[in-house]
């Protein structure tokens, strides 16, 4: 019943998750704005720098005028304008090639965008669809787990197994104990543990288990020797129990752990969901 519980547990918050999940998705596709195409940058200006490289080179014819040193000053004034005049052509050009590839990654851009949001949209619209039946398995499963818990807590009901030791780490070394040697006192048994220590050894133990031990127990409450030989096997516990000290409440306890193992045997024949967490 432990292991069970731990399951639908597992099955309840896995659902949980899905839902909120699913939630979101919808929130987050209603408040999502149409993508934008982002403009390109504007071009490089070099109108200025033209209209200051060309007055310059006319100045500098105007140098011609004078002997030797204008000269001079002009064919380095012409030089100067023209080398400035090139690269500022060649700032140009780089710009504009520049500002094409950037036209192309935008363009590239808002097509991923606006596909994204369709997706979005579309997953949206799956998890509107979807969402009502996952909120018909979480509220299922709800009341699955506690059906389950509730039966786990008649189990300990019977007051075998002392509230401290009333966890899953505890039933699991109980079963693992009794089940690999002939002890049958659960008293002696729990003495032997020390909880804080092994709690940490039996998680993965008891995932890589739970399954098996699930699945023996349903196997063994659908049998059908089971319900058959009820009267045979009351009559041996009968025996045992007559067999027992002359202690009245030992007798009730042992009366108490036959009933409950019936009713929980009962419960895996009966409880059809079960067969979905095994």
């Amino acid at each position: 019943m432990e292991l069970l519980v731990r399951k639908i547990q597992t099955d309840v918050q896995l659902l949980q998750d899905k839902i909120n999940s699913e939630k979101t998705s919808i929130s987050n596709a209603e408040q999502m704005p149409f993508p934008v195409e982002e403009e390109v940058s504007s071009p490089v200006d070099i109108s200025p720098r033209l209209i200051f490289y060309f007055i310059t080179l006319f100045i500098s014819f105007a140098f011609f005028n004078i002997p030797i040193i204008g000269t001079l000053i002009g064919v380095l004034g012409i030089i100067f304008s023209i080398v400035m005049l090139a690269d500022s052509f060649m700032v140009s050009s780089d710009d504009s090639l520049a500002r094409s590839k950037q036209k192309d990654f935008l363009k590239s851009q808002f097509k991923n965008n606006v596909m994204e949001y369709e997706q979005a949209l579309k997953y949206a619209e799956f998890c509107k669809s979807d969402l009502p039946s996952q909120i018909a398995d979480y509220n299922n499963s709800v009341s699955y787990l506690q059906e389950a818990e509730k039966n786990l807590q008649q189990v300990y009901a019977v007051n075998i197994i002392p509230n401290k030791y009333r966890t899953i780490y505890v039933a699991y070394y109980l079963y693992d104990y009794i089940s690999s040697c002939r002890e049958t006192d659960v008293d002696r048994v729990l003495q032997t543990m020390l909880l804080e220590q092994i709690i940490a050894k039996l998680d993965k133990i008891i995932a890589q288990q739970e399954e098996i031990i699930l699945n023996q127990r349903m196997k063994l409450a659908k049998q059908d020797y089971l319900i058959a030989q009820s009267k045979q096997q009351h009559t041996e516990q009968m025996k045992i129990l007559y067999g027992l000290e002359k202690n009245q409440q030992i007798q009730n306890d042992y009366l108490s752990m036959t009933e409950a193992n019936t009713r929980i045997t009962n419960y895996f024949v009966t409880a059809d969901y079960i067969n979905k967490y095994l």
